[in-house]
């Protein structure tokens, strides 16, 4: 089941502290995305099994499209289509028709995920110039560590 829950809830607290230590910065609500939680277009969501959160996606929406800002399964649920359905359900959701997200180039099995669920590489893609520009401000390094992928829904 995917819901949204209170930055201040126990059960995203529990969640927290189960990430893994490769995702160290993320661990605290003071830092990404979690420090974005009061913006009008950030939205968090969270897969619930057996009343534990296992899974959470944060997307954020721009112009032309919905941004994929951190997508995370605990370990012990990998590979059990928690990822995919995510994903479909910020497809539901948004009212974009494209979806993006960063990916560090360095991190293969990510993009076989992203791959294996409908994303591209973007070479050129006039829809998402704008976003790109914008996530350059943003982070300027942001293109020499990480890859922009995308999908149209």
């Amino acid at each position: 089941m995917i819901k949204t829950i209170s930055i201040n809830s126990k059960k995203l607290k529990k969640f927290l502290n189960n990430i893994d230590n490769d995702f160290i910065e993320n661990k605290s609500k003071k830092n990404t995305p979690w420090k974005y939680f009061n913006l009008k277009n950030f939205f968090y969501f969270y897969f619930i099994f057996k009343r534990e959160i296992v899974g959470s996606i944060v997307i954020s929406n721009h112009k032309n499209n919905t941004h994929i800002n951190f997508l995370y399964v605990l370990k012990k649920f990998r590979s059990k289509k928690i990822g995919h359905q995510l994903i479909q359900y910020v497809e539901k959701k948004s009212k974009k028709k494209i979806i993006s997200v960063h990916v560090f180039k360095n991190a293969k099995k990510v993009k076989v995920f992203y791959k294996k669920n409908g994303f591209q590489v973007v070479k050129s893609y006039k829809k998402l110039d704008q976003f790109k520009l914008k996530a350059r401000k943003f982070n300027q390094n942001v293109y020499k560590e990480k890859i922009l992928f995308y999908k149209q829904i």
